[in-house]
């Protein structure tokens, strides 16, 4: 008997060693308990719920709908700012609440204070609370994990409370509490979080979920949600809304809605949205500081748009300084699962070098932006979808500056073209390049950067040490390649860039002087500002290396900024010569042109005259009665072009008059003879 109950206990134990967190056996949930299958379930919370992917595998894995609120950055405060957005309008059975990480932050150097006291803190998630309860929907509270202890903020600020997980320890312990005072469910996911190594449930920024920490999210909210609400087997799957398919034919598109209610300010009442009398829409911020607008369609709602051949139309004006962010594949502004986006600003300036930007690399205020860009050009490869194609899902619009400055929006739309209306581009042909043929050629600079190696299609990737403190890390690579800039006066720059932007310097000699230096991007586009992903661009050199003949190039060094485990993958570097020039847009029917006319002109005087004449005669009716002749079946001879046939009562006429001319000039001709007889 007692070797049965210990086989028993010894069977119980196992399995609770089994799940993914220390937890006691499931109970069975009530018989009355809500149905999940089908049910709403909305995550409301902060990066760690943005970013993370625990929200949609959820609704993959218990067959309901689950909807990702959460805003990167946010505390309690920002939370209840926006609730009647993310939470309210989303009609929720269920609501996840996950704050705290953001309200510990004491960002400012020497300051102990954080974003949210404490005190404060627990009221925030009481009055939380408090509304999802009036919506009917029931709330169930989530610990935030542990962070890495230099994750953010100077470590002097976190002193006095023991350090940073000390000090995020307090607001774990007032989710614990505010649980047990409101009766409100618990997932204990700091204590769950416990069992396993941080740089595994973490990405290499400390602070947010790896796959690991995903799918522990995953695991430990399935076990709550199954203890207490019930689950149908046999209920249907859920039908979620899908992507739209790329439509037929040539169209032009407004991926921004141009009304005010299609926008979402970031924080309330920061930024006024005007419907401007000419169809335009325009934002000026209240507060002085950088708010944020945010369009994020429904995913049926997106524009699949194929990448070759497409162009992005961006048209407006700005009185404020300003930034923006495409969003692509379901990503938008505030949930970005795959980090599908791009930054526009360094395409405007690229397109039009006049434009003047911001040391950190906002558009500068008071200028206006007419840009026709190309899709292929602006969207990386690894964002193309299988198809060759991409939605565009959101923009992320920043109203930077003095209140009440206006960016106005005239057009914003993207065009599927018809191929045979398009320009030919210019051809180029890379002559000299610049990436290094073997490793051997490479070194790091600075200790920086932890991985390099050169690919067999002779690509160069390059990635950030994780443990790197360095802003710029950097390899330099050994080039001494001779150049002829008057054979070769492009420069060809393709990259893509996984996290973070890049930039570098390129090192050069002129006829053996002193060893000269540029930085990549103020060579190609004379700014500062870094490059983004993207990149496929030939830039004209013309006089920015002091000489238009030869040059010795010595070598180049590459970096890569952002975060730990940030990565470039560069398929081209190199001087190149154009081969065939861009040719405009053939003309389409009914289209004219300046040369219309001098293409239609003869090749010289003889063949002018020689078709005029032919044209006067064949224009010429002989009678009256031939110009309107009708043909055999009852209509008038014409040609295609409108001009009248020759008929056989033409021809018949013709002959008839050309014998009376001739008979007319013989008579002539022999009376003449016959009087030169006589005399």
């Amino acid at each position: 008997m007692k070797k049965r109950i210990f086989s028993l206990l010894l069977c119980a134990a196992l399995s609770c060693a089994s799940l993914p967190f220390a937890a006691s056996v499931s109970a069975a949930p009530a018989e009355d308990a809500l149905l999940l299958d089908g049910c709403r379930l909305v995550t409301f919370g902060d990066s760690l719920t943005a970013m993370g992917t625990w929200t949609k595998t959820l609704g993959e894995e218990m067959n309901l709908y689950a909807i990702n609120s959460g805003v990167g950055g946010d505390t309690t405060e920002d939370g209840l700012a926006r609730f009647d957005w993310d939470v309210t309008k989303k009609d929720p059975d269920i609501v996840i609440i996950g704050f705290g990480t953001n309200d510990d932050v004491r960002l400012n150097p020497g300051s102990s204070v954080p974003r949210v006291s404490p005190e404060k803190y627990k009221e925030n998630l009481k009055t939380i609370i408090s509304q999802v309860r009036a919506l009917d929907a029931d709330p169930i509270l989530l610990t935030p994990p542990y962070v890495r202890e230099d994750a953010y903020g100077p470590a002097e600020n976190y002193a006095s409370a023991g350090g940073l997980n000390a000090a995020l320890d307090v607001y774990v312990e007032i989710v614990r509490e505010v649980a047990k005072e409101t009766d409100t469910g618990l997932i204990d996911i700091h204590k769950i979080c416990d069992q396993y190594k941080l740089e595994e449930f973490l990405i290499t920024d400390g602070v947010h979920l790896a796959d690991l920490g995903n799918r522990v999210y995953v695991d430990s909210i399935e076990a709550y949600l199954k203890e207490h609400y019930r689950v149908d087997p046999d209920a249907p799957r859920i039908e979620l809304p899908q992507p739209p398919e790329v439509e037929e034919g040539y169209w032009t598109k407004s991926v921004i809605p141009f009304t005010a209610d299609g926008w979402r300010i970031l924080k309330p009442d920061t930024v006024v949205v005007t419907e401007e009398s000419d169809g335009s829409i325009s934002f000026a911020n209240t507060t002085g500081l950088w708010p944020e607008a945010h369009y994020s369609p429904e995913i049926q709602d997106t524009v699949a748009v194929p990448v070759e051949n497409s162009y992005l139309t961006v048209n407006f004006e700005t009185a404020a300084i300003t930034n923006m962010v495409l969003y692509l594949n379901g990503s938008t502004p505030t949930v970005a699962y795959d980090q599908n986006f791009v930054g526009l600003i360094p395409h405007f300036v690229e397109q039009d070098p006049t434009l003047k930007t911001e040391e950190v690399g906002d558009l500068s205020a008071n200028q206006k932006v007419n840009c026709k860009l190309k899709l292929s050009d602006i969207i990386p490869d690894n964002m193309v979808r299988e198809d060759g194609t991409v939605l565009i899902s959101g923009l992320k619009l920043y109203v930077v500056g003095a209140a009440g400055r206006k960016i106005t929006f005239h057009e914003f739309s993207v065009t599927n073209p018809d191929p045979a209306t398009l320009p030919k581009e210019a051809v180029y042909e890379d002559v000299v390049s610049l990436l290094p043929t073997d490793e051997s050629l490479i070194s790091r600079v600075a200790g920086g950067v932890a991985d390099y190696s050169v690919d067999t299609d002779g690509s160069l990737h390059l990635s950030r040490a994780q443990e790197d403190t360095l802003s710029w890390p950097s390899i330099d690579i050994q080039v001494n390649k001779e150049v002829d800039l008057a054979e070769t006066p492009y420069l060809h720059v393709v990259f893509t860039c996984d996290g973070g932007s890049a930039n570098g310097f390129l090192y050069y000699t002129i006829d053996g002087g002193a060893e000269q230096s540029v930085q990549l991007s103020d060579l190609l586009t004379g700014t500062v500002n870094d490059f983004t992903s993207g990149q496929k661009l030939y830039f004209p050199l013309e006089n920015k290396l002091g000489t238009t003949g030869k040059l010795t190039v010595t070598h180049v060094s590459l970096s890569v900024y952002g975060a730990p485990g940030n990565s470039l993958h560069w398929t081209s570097l190199a001087f190149s010569k154009m081969v065939r020039e861009a040719e405009p847009a053939p003309e389409q029917p009914g289209e004219t042109s300046d040369t219309s006319s001098d293409a239609s002109e003869p090749t010289s005087d003889a063949s002018s005259d020689a078709a005029s004449d032919a044209a006067s005669d064949a224009s010429e009716p002989t009678s009256e009665a031939s110009s309107d002749e009708p043909s055999a079946d009852g209509s008038a001879d014409e040609s295609s072009d409108g001009s009248h046939l020759l008929t056989g009562t033409d021809i018949a006429l013709i002959v008839g008059g050309a014998s009376v001319l001739l008979f007319a000039v013989a008579c002539v001709i022999g009376v003449v003879i016959k009087k030169r007889k006589k005399s």
